[in-house]
């Protein structure tokens, strides 16, 4: 399925810009050549770059946070791009991150005269060289335990460019006139569909993405290649047409300003689109398209002139009676757009929690603290408990694709026991650490595993607590900060849901094994067998409603109308018949506890779980709305201390569950990790070594081998491209903790 979704544009760029430096390398000095080249590339990313500190500068002066505090020790790479610029933490690596591809293109063209000579010289033996090296260096990645992840980052680098320099060499060919005909390019192509099939069956890359994998990016860019050798005729006819030509002349003078800035008007599109939120999936889509693809040229327009001024090429002037006229015009409204944008985004900055270009955390169930609480929102809490606002922003999208992590350092012990842990915690009663007695070399250590991590994956709101319970405990950022501020702790609301769910039936209010006794808000479920149970375990076959579009706001609790939706959906799986992660089965278990106490959840959640537990009053709930409902599938907010307190009440100590309540809260199915209420994981044979929940942006768990309680939260996101560097982070934050 990843293969279907990528076109592998960039090793086509690599191969036409082989083509034209051999043709090029042809006519005129090697070093000439790539000295314009140099020129060409180099003075459009100054300008960028001096644009993007411009913005980070702003927004420095706007809001003097840590996560605005300039990138001083990158400098040096946004002048000659040998390595990965760095932007601050606040633009969320929508500046900075797509500039590997010019780290990448300035290496290889400063090698390519060497790349050329050899090629001429040797050509097989240099691509199969190359090839062997991509392969060699993509496993090395993947399989070596390495010690210092910037080792690591390294050899993935050095994947880059014998990867591209593959292609760079075949462009280097095409130029001498080696080009297979098209039945024979036909027949590389259609080899190459089963050699990715099977590369990515046996080497899977990280959330299924090509580009994650060197020799699976080989397979699919050399196939894609191929397929468009075999037809040339077609595309050169194409392109010769009047308007098709018009158009790539028109991007290809332009293609470096685009490539630097499109991502900009990415976010900044999103960003104007959440302050008219909710809009339906589909417009919202439709809309942020058509936003990237207008604020792009709007920016282009501006300042894609420099392509000209590098390429030392005459200014192309519009001609026709009135063209002068219409261009001028053209930028004053390019200009005025860019301001207007300014104008509405800017001065938010300092008062709003997700910065103009900084990815807000969008997955899962996170809510940004401070919003407004919707019209349809569940009661709130009686006893003091902050009541922060709901988000019907839907999710931002994902930041380009950077390299994938490996997990650096120790392995990771073996838990003891069966598949239920937590037979030797040790005993509840010990008690809470002293606020003060933070042991000093915890300090150091841990903080320099942010460090070291922020560094490698450009975290956008980072925030860790780290405990030895009883012992001593710590909270921190990697910009300078203690980890203080409140944020919602998604679906580890979830945890807290199945202990009052388990603490009811043990009063006798509800039955595991029965079926879900009729709900009056959602009469949909009557009659469809599916037990308390199978609900706790994500057994019921019920859509999660993540995957589903979000129905209308009708004006009803939004949990009711969300868990409507899915019923109405196809069931994943007959009751009891699969297990698959499903937030709607948490929502219906949080309507179950209203409906058969007669008291609202959150009252339920309070009496019954948090104030038992010692932890009532650090805890809050947000407000809620059919993108993030809440209830008893998430929506609970405190802090990173406050998500310690619970998982050392919960996790290490079982209160206020007791042990019989504990063991069935963890009785983990060995292939998913599920449980009834939390999850396990990995390393997990002979046992689960951490036991505990995650949501989209957080997760809070305790290894009790090693007694050490973890809680973060990443706003980038934990699933997906963050969830191998989330894994690496724990592993480094519980070494860090053992050793202090």
């Amino acid at each position: 399925a990843p293969i279907t979704w990528v076109v592998a544009a960039v090793p086509a760029m690599f191969f036409v810009s082989g083509h034209l430096l051999a043709r090029s390398f042809a006519r005129r000095p090697a070093r000439v050549v790539v000295a314009d080249r140099l020129r060409r590339m180099l003075v459009p990313f100054w300008c960028f770059g001096l644009l993007a500190w411009g913005a980070m500068a702003v927004a420095r002066a706007l809001e003097g946070t840590p996560e605005t505090a300039l990138p001083w020790r990158s400098i040096v790479w946004w002048v000659l791009p040998l390595n990965d610029p760095r932007g601050s933490v606040w633009e969320g690596g929508w500046l900075s991150q797509p500039l590997w591809y010019l780290r990448c293109l300035l290496w290889l063209l400063l090698l390519a005269p060497v790349l050329h000579a050899a090629a001429r010289r040797a050509l097989p033996v240099l691509v199969g060289g190359l090839v062997a090296a991509t392969v060699a260096l993509d496993l090395a990645f993947r399989h070596v335990d390495w010690q210092d992840a910037r080792l690591a980052d390294l050899v993935w680098r050095a994947g880059d460019l014998t990867l591209y320099a593959t292609f760079l060499v075949l462009g280097f060919a095409h130029a001498r006139g080696l080009v297979p005909g098209p039945r024979r390019a036909l027949t590389a192509a259609c080899a190459a569909v089963p050699l990715a099939y099977l590369v990515a069956r046996v080497a899977q890359p990280p959330g299924g993405v090509v580009n994650d994998s060197h020799v699976l990016h080989l397979v699919v860019g050399g196939g894609w290649l191929a397929l468009a050798l075999a037809a040339r005729g077609s595309i050169t006819a194409f392109a010769r047409r009047r308007t098709p030509a018009a158009l790539i002349d028109a991007i290809g003078r332009r293609s470096l300003s685009i490539y630097l800035w499109h991502t900009t008007a990415v976010i900044t599109t999103w960003h104007l689109l959440v302050r008219v939120a909710p809009l339906p999936r589909g417009v919202h889509s439709l809309l942020l398209a058509v936003g990237t693809v207008v604020g792009t040229i709007a920016i282009v327009s501006l300042v894609g002139g420099v392509e000209d001024l590098a390429a030392r090429r005459a200014v192309r002037r519009p001609a026709g009676r009135g063209a002068p006229a219409r261009h001028v015009a053209t930028r004053a409204v390019a200009c005025g757009l860019l301001l207007a944008v300014a104008g509405i985004l800017l001065p938010a900055t300092a008062h709003d929690d997700r910065p103009v270009l900084a990815a807000p955390a969008g997955t899962g169930d996170a809510t940004p603290a401070g919003a407004t609480k919707s019209a349809g929102s569940t009661a709130t809490k009686s006893s003091g408990s902050r009541v922060l606002g709901g988000s019907s922003a839907p999710a931002a999208p994902r930041v380009p694709s950077r390299a994938p992590s490996v997990r650096v350092g120790e392995s990771l012990p073996s838990a003891p026991g069966p598949s239920a842990p937590g037979s030797t915690a040790a005993p509840a009663g010990d008690p809470d650490p002293d606020p003060d007695a933070i042991d000093p070399a915890a300090d150091g250590d841990l903080g320099g595993v942010l460090s070291r991590w922020q560094d490698r994956y450009s975290s956008s709101s980072l925030i860790v607590g780290v405990a030895r319970p009883g012992v001593w405990e710590w909270t921190g950022t990697p910009y300078g900060g203690s980890g203080e501020g409140t944020f919602d702790i998604e679906s580890i609301t979830k945890s807290v849901t199945a202990s009052a769910v388990w603490l009811l039936a043990a009063d006798g209010v509800l039955t595991i094994d029965a079926p879900v006794p009729p709900l009056e808000v959602l009469p949909e479920l009557t009659g469809r067998g599916i037990t308390v149970r199978q609900l706790l375990e994500h057994t019921s076959g019920i859509p999660d409603y993540h995957t589903l579009e979000t129905p209308e706001d009708v004006g009803e609790d939004p949990a009711v109308t969300v868990a409507r939706n899915a019923l109405a959906a196809e069931a994943a799986f007959a009751p009891g018949a699969g297990r698959d992660y499903s937030s709607t089965n948490y929502l219906i278990l949080g309507l179950l506890i209203q409906e058969r106490t007669g008291r609202s959840l959150d009252d339920v959640l309070w009496s019954r779980v948090l104030e038992p537990a010692g932890v009532g009053e650090l805890f809050g709930r947000a407000g809620a709305s059919v993108y993030l409902p809440g209830g008893g599938a998430g929506g609970l907010v405190t802090d990173a201390r406050g998500l310690l307190a619970w998982g050392a009440a919960l996790l290490r100590d079982h209160r206020p569950v007791g042990e019989g309540i504990w063991a069935n809260l963890t009785r983990l199915d060995p292939t998913t990790a599920l449980g009834a209420g939390l999850m396990g994981m990995c390393p997990c044979s002979p046992g689960f070594t951490w036991i505990g929940h995650t949501g989209g942006t957080t997760a809070l768990f305790y290894d009790r081998a090693s007694d050490v309680l973890v809680a973060v939260r990443i706003a980038n996101g934990i699933w997906g491209g963050f969830e191998d560097p989330f894994a690496e982070l724990m592993a480094d934050l519980r070494t860090a903790a053992r050793a202090a």
